[in-house]
């Protein structure tokens, strides 16, 4: 309400001012602040220096105005972009000060200012006819408080499913399933965008290593995998990461800071890694079990191998892969994979992606297609 007020009686004064001296005079540029920088105003009236939002700065020097326009990107800080004019004349009118600027494809510009408060150094840059962008001196700029940037909290998508509608198939529904517990569901929506204010937050979720359900109702849950640990098509993000393939792992360590470094192995190079089970020696038929696995194993190597891939077996209980955005996976190999009760007898690994199971006994037709996919 200040700041309608502020401008309603600025443009009352700069009307009465045209009104009754309209004389044109020179303007001494030397008494004009060599740089001004943008305020905003609070609800209550009081003058900030907002870096939430944009903040624009003039600078005087010579014969040029220019214009550092610096937008607010992030976090990080600014995207600024600088407009260099010459200035062609300045003059004023009553208490406007107007400047006659030129850009390098000579076109010109006019802008004017107007004295809000001259031992404040406070300046109104007159827009339009309706509103007052309020500018400080540099030399005073240090008198306003400065209101901090707010980073905003995005909270971790954990999962993510898109389903078709039932009835329609062009429109789809988005299930997010965020770390905090709160879900989000919207019908043809840009999720990443849409659900930060679609958000149920009490909404119970039973995340469970091969179904999720919702309200701890049984009948109302989503399947991760088929039977044969192919995740299901749908899924957008398991477990923080994007599904690139339905044939990838999902089933990685948590607390690796508690895993001794002496029992990872660090895979960073393109690479099929043979994971050999542990045998039964009790079992009448153990020798020809592995003598089996052996032959399948070897096979599987000889196979890649034709497709320019090494063989890697994995020596230690814990592998660590390298991904593409900097970070790092870590699996136990005693372990099962996208709800598999037995740990993948080998894996084939892409630099910088996530890992996909690979059956050394043998792929259907549309695991072949996949595993193409994932190489290509």
């Amino acid at each position: 309400m200040k700041k309608m007020i502020l401008i309603l009686s600025v443009l009352a004064f700069i009307a009465s001012s045209c009104g009754n001296k309209t004389t044109k005079k020179s303007f001494d540029l030397s008494t004009f602040p060599s740089m001004l920088q943008s305020l905003e105003r609070y609800e209550n009236g009081d003058l900030v220096v907002d870096e939430n939002v944009s903040l624009i700065v003039y600078e005087i020097n010579g014969n040029k105005f220019i214009q550092h326009y610096c937008a607010r990107v992030d976090e990080t800080g600014y995207d600024e972009s600088d407009f260099e004019y010459e200035i062609v004349e300045t003059y004023q009118i009553a208490d406007t000060i107007f400047f006659k600027l030129k850009d390098e494809a000579e076109a010109e510009y006019l802008y004017k200012f107007i004295w809000l408060d001259k031992k404040k150094e406070l300046f109104g840059l007159l827009i339009g006819d309706n509103d007052v962008q309020i500018y400080v001196s540099k030399e005073r700029l240090s008198e306003y408080p400065i209101k901090k940037y707010e980073v905003l909290v995005r909270r971790k998508v954990k999962h993510h499913y898109k389903e078709p509608y039932i009835h329609n198939k062009k429109t789809e529904i988005n299930f997010v399933f965020f770390e905090d517990g709160t879900i989000s569901m919207c019908s043809d929506c840009n999720w990443d965008d849409s659900v930060l204010e679609l958000q149920e937050p009490n909404r119970e979720i039973d995340d469970l290593p091969e179904w999720l359900f919702i309200d701890n109702n049984k009948n109302n849950g989503i399947k991760f995998f088929d039977d044969f640990g192919l995740i299901l098509e749908g899924w957008k993000i398991i477990n923080f990461h994007k599904v690139n393939s339905r044939k990838q792992i999902t089933n990685f360590e948590i607390n690796i800071e508690k895993i001794a470094k002496s029992n990872i192995q660090d895979i960073n190079e393109k690479c099929l890694i043979i994971i050999k089970p542990e045998f039964d020696n009790n079992s009448e038929d153990a020798g020809e079990i592995a003598a089996d696995w052996d032959y399948y194993a070897n096979e599987t190597g000889e196979r890649y191998k034709a497709m320019g891939l090494k063989t890697v077996y994995a020596e230690k209980r814990y592998l660590s892969f390298a991904l593409a955005d900097g970070g790092k996976i870590v699996i136990d190999t005693k372990k099962g994979q996208n709800g598999q009760n037995i740990p993948p007898s080998a894996l084939l690994y892409k630099k910088g992606q996530i890992p996909i199971i690979i059956i050394i006994s043998g792929e259907s037709e549309e695991s072949n297609k996949m595993i193409k996919e994932y190489l290509r």
